[in-house]
């Protein structure tokens, strides 16, 4: 999961990126992902579900900035906050 708190009144333009999705979609054992908004609307929330941690590592080491027309830099206050959970 990524958090991500864009800048205020960058949060739609946030939403609209869509690049380092479509990369991950493009990733070997990648099962799902979805782009969730905080109900105050200050964090957004990235989740990608994997069908398993190998799958996940290596895309994750595998992963590089793809090229925008907007940076990202400019929509959000501070780089995405990632946290990992597993299933149990």
């Amino acid at each position: 999961m990524a958090f991500v708190n864009p800048i205020p009144g960058k949060e739609d333009e946030m939403v609209r990126m869509r690049s380092f999705r479509n990369v991950l979609q493009t990733r070997s054992g990648l099962v799902k992902t979805f782009d969730l908004k905080e109900r105050d609307g200050k964090t957004l929330v990235g989740v990608s579900m994997w069908t398993d941690e190998a799958a996940y590592k290596s895309a994750m080491a595998s992963m590089q900035a793809p090229a925008q027309s907007t940076s990202p830099d400019r929509l959000r206050e501070n780089p995405p906050a990632m946290r990992e959970f597993f299933e149990i």
